[in-house]
């Protein structure tokens, strides 16, 4: 995913941009090359003598050791939003048989407008959409749409005449049917006494979050399909 978005900024013609991607991919090439060196030496000293780091061999380079300030870093968590926004609109376009090539406008109701207006650009790029639109709630959009529903936004996608209503109203349903059976296993294993004193807790905790969390997907698209 990393590779990918900087293409957008490796072609930005900021050199401050610029220079921040190259050198992150610089880093993580070469971090990575010694890690595999032990297992791969061949290849990876020729392609270590490529980068032109100062060291006469990799064998002689200093090995990697843990940066406990890589450890922790917000944004790898929250950009899951950025990139389950891409998944979903690729996703749609392939389920409505909307061009990977047309343009789209998205209207987005999220309770983190401002990060995702930080990474709108990446947005635009990797789902080929022309304009995005923050909306304060259904009520804005006045016009036929695809719906998807996600944990932490609602993308509303107007298709016009190229999307079909009954199909959509099928897509729904479809991933609607999928969550209760995921609901009907979460709380199957979580009234399982046998499961819950035996398991660790951070694996009962895990099930107790996947759980409410597809309940309240569930509950977004049952809206959505009553609607429609």
């Amino acid at each position: 995913w990393y590779i990918e978005l900087t293409k957008a900024s490796l072609q930005s013609g900021d050199n401050e941009e610029v220079t921040e991607a190259a050198s992150v991919l610089y880093y993580v090439l070469k971090t990575a090359l010694k890690l595999l060196h032990p297992f791969a030496p061949f290849v990876t000293e020729k392609i270590y003598s490529e980068l032109n780091t100062g060291d006469k061999t990799i064998m002689l380079s200093e090995f990697p050791v843990k940066n406990r300030r890589f450890s922790k870093y917000p944004d790898a968590k929250r950009f899951e939003t950025i990139k389950e926004i891409i998944k979903s609109i690729r996703n749609l376009r392939l389920e409505t048989g909307v061009a990977p090539s047309q343009k789209v406008t998205l209207n987005i109701l999220t309770p983190h407008e401002n990060y995702v207006k930080r990474n709108e650009h990446y947005i635009k790029k990797l789902a080929n959409v022309a304009e995005i639109k923050f909306i304060t709630g259904k009520d804005d959009i006045i016009e036929k749409t695809a719906n998807i529903v996600l944990l932490e936004a609602e993308l509303f996608i107007p298709l016009g005449e190229l999307i079909d209503f009954e199909k959509e109203r099928a897509r729904l349903t479809k991933e609607f049917e999928k969550l209760q059976i995921e609901i009907k296993r979460g709380e199957g294993m979580l009234s399982n006494i046998g499961f819950v004193n035996k398991a660790p807790v951070t694996l009962i905790d895990a099930e107790k979050q996947k759980l409410e969390e597809n309940k309240i997907k569930s509950e977004k698209i049952k809206l959505r399909i009553a609607e429609l």
